[in-house]
């Protein structure tokens, strides 16, 4: 099983959840679980010890040569990917506070009435042609994404990052086995508004140190979060588990006879 969300959502410190004791039984069937977020093997640890066991992390892997970097020529925009689960209040209120004329791009998000700032724009959704394109040409891209324990975002900022663009996020568990702070992205303390107004106040005014951090997070990403490498490490933990299904079937076989 590839475990995206976090078995049960995430939610499984409660013994009296019908969701948590179904998720407990259902998971006695599997051979193996691969998650891309490192702090999953904790809760498993914690709430589905049998999955614990079986548990392998797999750092989550993007297609590099789709999403490579494009000449173009850039935009004085800040962009944000994505239509769900993002803390689009958050990022509105810390730009908001900015002095720039710098535009804030919500890629994703139709017009709305409760987003009203000067100097932001919502766009809807695109085509993955637009999407890139309109990353390429960005100054920086940041994604407001919510404190939660399973994967979230992780397509959308590794691909940003294989087009060289570099990366605000915040310090969250979904985020962390991907990015060092200051060397191959940037990260805020989630939820936090100042934390977010001032990173991004501070790198709109040292462009230098920005595309240092979008060269080094496109490097890092070809080299270890692209496509074929994660297919390298699914390979083992699939040939493993496969090994041991088949030791299980003759040992089987040779009580039977």
């Amino acid at each position: 099983m590839f475990d995206v969300g976090g078995i049960s959502a995430g939610y499984g410190d409660s013994d009296d959840s019908t969701i948590v004791r179904v998720c407990r039984f259902a998971a006695k069937s599997l051979a193996g679980v691969i998650c891309h977020n490192s702090y999953l093997l904790d809760f498993y640890q914690r709430s589905y010890p049998e999955v614990a066991k079986i548990a392998h992390f797999i750092p989550l892997g993007v297609d590099t040569v789709a999403f490579q970097p494009q000449p173009c020529e850039e935009a004085d925009e800040i962009i944000c990917v994505g239509y769900a689960k993002r803390d689009w209040s958050l990022l509105v209120r810390a730009f908001a506070r900015l002095r720039t004329e710098t535009r804030l791009v919500l890629l994703g998000v139709p017009s709305t009435d409760f987003i009203i700032q000067p100097g932001v724009q919502c766009v809807p959704r695109v085509s993955i042609e637009e999407m890139r394109r309109r990353i390429a040409r960005a100054r920086l891209v940041v994604l407001p994404l919510p404190k939660v324990e399973y994967s979230l975002g992780q397509q959308t900022f590794l691909q940003s990052m294989a087009l060289g663009k570099a990366v605000l996020l915040p310090k969250i568990p979904a985020v962390v086995d991907y990015i060092r702070d200051g060397e191959t992205g940037f990260l805020y303390e989630a939820g936090n508004e100042d934390d977010l107004s001032r990173k991004l106040e501070k790198l709109l005014a040292d462009p230098e140190t920005v595309e240092r951090v979008a060269l080094s997070g496109q490097i890092a990403t070809t080299t270890h979060f692209d496509e074929a490498t994660m297919a390298d490490r699914v390979a083992v933990v699939l040939q493993v588990a496969a090994q041991r299904g088949r030791f299980g079937t003759q040992s089987q076989i040779r009580q039977a006879n």
